[in-house]
């Protein structure tokens, strides 16, 4: 808006008289010397084969993408049909954004009903909504070694049919291995790094996802205990830090959503989550999560948690590292009555808190029935060592183990990480942790390690 149109670097266009108006970011810009792009389309490549013949092998190497429009409005009254078809509602409201993840929005390139075809090697940069779109009826594909910069939206977004569709419109078996995602989000705050929604056998390895407001990488789409396509899903070796910003509540480093038994996040960094108000947590497990495995992760300079599961059951979480967390490192939100998560040989260090938190908002409550903790090992850099709390009253590990037999094997002692103020969490020779049977993270290969076009 014309109001405010009043700092360096800042345009504004006159729909009316169809003039465009910018302030010089310096003195060195003249009319003469600046580039103006006005984009003009919204995506630039459609992929799309059909149920009975699929497109396959489509390749695309070593190109530039950019400039497309970023004007989108969301119907928000969308439903999604078992074959993985979005129908907005006739009459539906139009909005900013969709009702989470930016989710049914279009793309710049986008694949349906593809069958082995690759993005490698490419830039996609100042785009208007998501980079790339692999929707219903797609398989056996690879997003390799891309640069994703300053984008609208996010950069990758995966989904195909739900659970119960016809095996056409399943899609599955996608690769995104060593790309940078960085700078996106900035029209669409709510855009993750990557969004899986209907999809299973997936992997998404050795990415670097940085400045988003919003979740790093998003799998699942079926809240609660209902059945879901999702599973078996690689997340691993993943570096993910700066993420939320202050800008957005509620979101992870990495958040699961939903059954998905197979599913595996293991030897990822992820750290410097930020949320406006709550839920700026390292790993996130939310509404349904269930048969996960969580193993060999670091977690840390999270504003809420380094491990927060909403509700679910018979997850495993072990031999991670959950360190310099803004509130307890550990917790389980809703209260169930039965065993949400196996909590086993975890390096937990807490700030002045509780190692753990059951319950959310101002209601706490027992965990025992909860968290099935053992071989852990707990450390306080500010007071003595508690456990758990209600109401003010603290646990120690000494009553848990006694009066509750919970965390059996567990014990208080300092991990002796080699740097901790500095983030190098690697365990020194002596480190109490190992006794316990935690084995040493290696992070020397975490995030992208091959070279990534400019």
């Amino acid at each position: 808006v014309a109001e405010a149109f009043e700092n360096k670097n800042e345009w504004y266009l006159d729909r009316e008289t169809k003039k465009v108006y910018y302030i010089p970011r310096n003195e060195n810009q003249t009319p003469d010397n600046i580039e103006v792009y006005a984009p003009f389309s919204e995506k630039l490549f459609i992929i799309e084969g059909t149920e009975e013949q699929k497109t396959e092998y489509i390749a695309f190497s070593d190109l530039t993408f950019v400039n497309t429009r970023g004007d989108y409005l969301s119907g928000m009254k969308v439903t999604e049909d078992t074959e993985g078809e979005d129908i907005v509602s006739e009459g539906s409201a139009t909005c900013a954004s969709d009702t989470q993840a930016v989710c049914w929005a279009h793309a710049t390139v986008e694949f349906t009903y593809a069958h082995g075809c690759s993005v490698e090697n490419c830039v996609f940069k100042n785009l208007g909504i998501h980079a790339i779109n692999i929707n219903r009826g797609c398989s056996n594909m690879r997003v390799f070694g891309n640069r994703f910069y300053d984008l609208g939206a996010g950069a990758l977004k995966i989904n195909g049919g739900k659970y119960g569709c016809r095996k056409e419109n399943e899609t599955f078996n996608i690769t995104i291995s060593q790309n940078i995602i960085e700078h996106i989000g900035r029209r669409y705050h709510a855009a993750c790094g990557i969004l899986m929604r209907n999809t299973y056998s997936n992997t998404i390895s050795h990415n670097d996802i940085s400045d988003t407001f919003y979740t790093g990488i998003s799998v699942g789409w079926v809240w609660g205990y209902n059945n879901n396509i999702t599973r078996d899903v690689l997340i691993e070796k993943n570096h993910i830090h700066n993420i939320g910003q202050g800008v957005l509540s509620d979101m992870g480093g990495v958040y699961l959503l939903g059954t998905q038994p197979g599913t595996i996040i293991r030897n990822n960094v992820i750290h410097n989550v930020k949320s406006k108000h709550y839920g700026g947590h390292g790993i996130y497990t939310d509404e349904g999560t269930c048969y996960v495995v969580i193993e060999n992760n670091i977690c840390y300079d999270n504003n809420s948690t380094g491990y927060n599961q909403h509700y679910g059951r018979m997850n495993t979480v072990r031999n991670n590292i959950f360190v310099k967390s803004g509130q307890e490192p550990v917790r389980s939100s809703k209260e169930e009555m039965h065993v949400s998560f196996i909590l086993e040989r975890n390096i937990i260090v807490s700030d002045g808190t509780p190692s753990y938190r059951a319950g959310y908002g101002a209601k706490e409550t027992g965990y025992l029935h909860k968290i099935s903790g053992s071989d852990n090992l707990h450390f306080n850099t500010k007071s003595d060592v508690s456990i758990f709390a209600i109401n003010d009253r603290k646990f120690p590990l000494c009553e848990i183990q006694q009066k509750f037999g919970g965390e059996d094997g567990s014990t208080i002692a300092d991990p002796k990480f080699k740097d901790y103020e500095n983030n190098d969490f690697t365990l020194c020779d002596d480190s109490p942790a190992f006794k316990l049977g935690f084995k040493p993270i290696d992070t020397s290969d975490v995030g992208v390690t091959i070279k990534i076009p400019e």
